[in-house]
């Protein structure tokens, strides 16, 4: 069981970083286009360009999930959807990779609650019946009778884990947190 334990934290590990390494190159390549659209009156030649864009480039292979969402937010239309979000789950990987998923007070990000909080979005598919709300999971066939609606809402999960508990977190809960990296994509 314990080689069990050892083998699932490693797998979240596993998964958190290829998430968040997804989360951060789009950050990048968001960073580095604003970064250079908003420089576009000095590039007058190639070599301007070059020049502007190697620097651009060096800053943001330096730069954090943070820093970068700091510095491309002002350039949006609308605040980011998800960001506490991705920030939370960056957070979680920090935590996984570092110190193998043992919360301690650096990851420590609820402060009232002095617990790393973890929050993604989950898409509920649930029908009514009898005036309550049936979610759908899973496999199989479902009889909703005539006139049924199946309909989707869109509802803020969370997960707290107090200094010194371990992260973990079940495969349903893993697969609603590639949702939150794909929607904030």
């Amino acid at each position: 069981t314990e080689k069990k334990g050892l083998y699932k934290t490693w797998l979240l590990k596993k998964g958190f970083e290829d998430l968040v390494k997804g989360i951060e190159y789009s950050l990048r390549e968001a960073y580095i286009y604003v970064s250079i659209i908003s420089k576009s009156s000095e590039l007058k030649t190639d070599e301007d360009f070059k020049r502007i864009f190697t620097s651009i480039r060096t800053q943001a292979l330096r730069m954090h999930i943070p820093n970068m969402i700091e510095k491309i937010e002002p350039h949006l239309a609308k605040p980011w959807s998800y960001k506490n979000q991705i920030l939370s789950i960056n957070k979680g990987r920090t935590c996984l990779v570092h110190r193998n998923g043992l919360v301690t007070e650096k990851d420590i990000n609820d402060t009232i609650n002095k617990a790393l909080k973890l929050a993604w979005v989950k898409y509920k598919i649930f029908y009514e019946k009898d005036g309550k709300e049936i979610e759908i999971m899973g496999k199989g066939v479902i009889d909703l009778g005539t006139g049924t609606m199946v309909k989707i809402r869109r509802e803020d999960n969370s997960i707290s884990f107090k200094q010194g508990e371990r992260i973990t977190f079940n495969y349903r809960q893993f697969n609603e947190f590639i949702v939150t990296c794909n929607h904030f994509g």
